[in-house]
């Protein structure tokens, strides 16, 4: 069994995850942001409120975090990024994650951002933490397909 831990978010995290990112989740990064995944993750990391690494076996393998809408407060813009090593420790991370989504559905009323519409499994996850993802209002970002997903408190 991994060892798996849950810590804070830290720059050199981002830099070990940068270069092993799902190609779905690197493409997603660079679309939504205009840069490579690194420094996409680094200015992420260095606007989040809250941000989280995920180590399996000391090394990351996901990192998430959430930031204030800079036009309003009360929706959190939630990212996630992941490496295939996640699935060495799946059921662990989707427990982590769920208590990590709760804790931020308690600080904003909405939390939410948009996932490429190839990306499986980020729509899976969502869903599987009651995240609406709609694919019938499509945002075409670059030339690509890129679905709302979003969860209201009490959702």
């Amino acid at each position: 069994m991994a060892d798996r831990q849950l810590v804070a978010a830290e720059p050199i995290h981002a830099e070990l995850l940068a270069d092993d990112l799902f190609p779905i989740t690197a493409r997603e990064a660079r679309l939504l942001t205009g840069k490579p995944p690194l420094d996409a993750l680094l200015e992420s990391l260095d606007l989040a409120e809250e941000a989280w690494t995920y180590l399996i076996d000391g090394v990351p393998a996901s990192m998430a975090g959430v930031r204030p809408h800079p036009q309003n407060d009360d929706f959190g813009l939630l990212w996630v990024v992941s490496t295939p090593r996640i699935y060495r420790a799946k059921i662990g991370f989707l427990r982590e994650s769920r208590a990590m989504a709760e804790e931020w559905m308690e600080r904003f009323e909405v939390l939410g951002n948009l996932v490429h519409s190839e990306n499986e499994p980020t729509i899976s996850w969502a869903e599987w933490l009651r995240f609406f993802v709609d694919r019938d209002s499509p945002v075409i970002i670059g030339g690509e397909t890129f679905f709302p997903c979003v969860r209201k408190r009490g959702g």
